[in-house]
């Protein structure tokens, strides 16, 4: 019989007669799941450290500034202070709205119950503007800028913002960035470390079958194609789940997350899963050789 049809004949005949068929799949099924939710993980970070300005712009342009008018502001000057709003350069587009007291009352009684005022009580509300400020005019200093020109008008009452707030989200930014770099590194460690275990443990379970197909003669690189084929495909499929699990949680954010959509850069997440996709067959073609050199000593 020719040596190559006889090797290939042996080979066919070594992995149909495995006995360990159910504790092989089990460890496949649980590398599989394993790196897949590893990647998944990983791929979370890249998208938020792709996306951390954007985030923080989300943020600071949906943080409400509020304009109390005068009670004896006339409907002229109220309506005027709505177009000086409208067309401040410092101002998002489309973020002024005017509410007025009766609506805020309103507002108030649904959240705290109908008895908030008893007997003739007056109003304690004023009418009000709520608007938003563009992200790269948060800044203390244009904020500051900005109440004192809205506070020289004279239907208004006072301005209120949360400057402080506003300022916190670029250092709570570097904060999150840096934790989020060590926990990325602790969870690459621990990828690489599960995934070369895992081969391992499937290595070291075609034991008989690597050391039979040396016996007939078989080249290193015959024994090794078929261990490289199946890491490939188990990087593909482990790569293919963690984007589809991203791509879920893209899409819960986008629904129960009102305005995000304006601020998610979706070539970011296709470039995410490129990357996912490459890191994991990086790691299980790498972990293969590696574990496949030991094993076999070559």
């Amino acid at each position: 019989m020719n040596e190559n049809v006889y090797l290939c004949d042996m080979q066919s005949k070594v992995a149909k007669s495995s006995g360990n068929v159910g504790n092989e799949w089990t460890g496949v099924l649980l590398t599989l799941v394993s790196a897949s939710l590893f990647l998944w993980v990983i791929g979370v970070l890249i998208l938020f450290w792709m996306h951390d300005d954007n985030i923080v712009n989300f943020f600071k342009e949906n943080t409400n500034i509020v304009a109390e008018l005068k009670a004896k502001a006339s409907p002229e000057e109220v309506k005027q202070v709505g177009n000086i709003l409208k067309q401040h350069a410092f101002i998002r587009p489309g973020t002024v709205h005017f509410v007025d007291k009766f609506a805020a009352l309103n507002m108030m009684k649904s959240d705290l119950g109908e008895d908030l005022l008893t007997g003739d009580e007056e109003n304690p509300f004023r009418d009000i503007y709520r608007f938003n400020v563009k992200a790269k005019h948060s800044t203390k200093e244009d904020i500051a800028l900005l109440l004192r020109e809205l506070k020289r008008q004279e239907a208004i009452e006072e301005v209120y913002a949360q400057t402080e707030y506003l300022s916190y989200w670029d250092i709570w930014k570097h904060r999150i960035n840096k934790l989020l770099t060590i926990v990325g590194a602790i969870l690459s460690v621990l990828a690489v470390g599960l995934i070369f275990n895992m081969l391992r443990l499937m290595i070291e379970g075609k034991a008989y079958s690597i050391h039979l197909m040396k016996l007939v003669g078989a080249s290193w690189s015959f024994i090794r194609m078929p261990f490289y084929r199946k890491s490939v495909k188990y990087a593909v499929a482990s790569a293919s789940i963690a984007s589809f699990l991203l791509g879920l949680c893209v899409v819960g954010i986008l629904i129960y997350i009102p305005g995000i959509g304006e601020y998610f850069n979706m070539s970011y997440v296709i470039v995410t899963m490129i990357i996912l996709l490459i890191f994991s067959l990086i790691l299980f073609i790498s972990g293969t050789f590696v574990v496949l050199r030991k094993f076999l000593g070559h």
